[in-house]
């Protein structure tokens, strides 16, 4: 269930520079599914997407490509599990927006 949203920015993309600017931000949502379950959920939703455009830019090959959306778990049960939050500046502040009082 939707809980929340924070501010999105427009960000450079990082690594495979040759591709337009990235639009970031991020979602609070509380389910009742594990982990693993809610991961496979986000895959199936956004795969169809995905594949393709990546069948359309398949001659790049950074998996920083050019995407239409990204979806990726930073936070679980207030633990951070995605290491990116503490290397990307813009995923710890969109998600500190959300949740200021997460223990880093």
């Amino acid at each position: 269930m939707f809980v929340n949203e924070s501010r999105f920015y427009i960000t450079k993309p990082i690594g495979f520079t040759e591709q337009p600017d990235f639009l970031n931000g991020a979602f609070l949502i509380h389910t009742e599914d594990g982990f693993e379950t809610f991961r496979q959920k986000l895959k199936q939703e956004v795969r169809p997407v995905a594949n393709l455009i990546r069948q359309r830019k398949a001659h790049l090959p950074n998996k920083n490509r050019p995407r239409c959306i990204d979806l990726d778990i930073v936070v679980w049960n207030r633990r951070i599990v995605d290491p990116d939050f503490y290397q990307r500046d813009f995923i710890k502040k969109t998600v500190l927006e959300l949740i200021p009082d997460l223990k880093v």
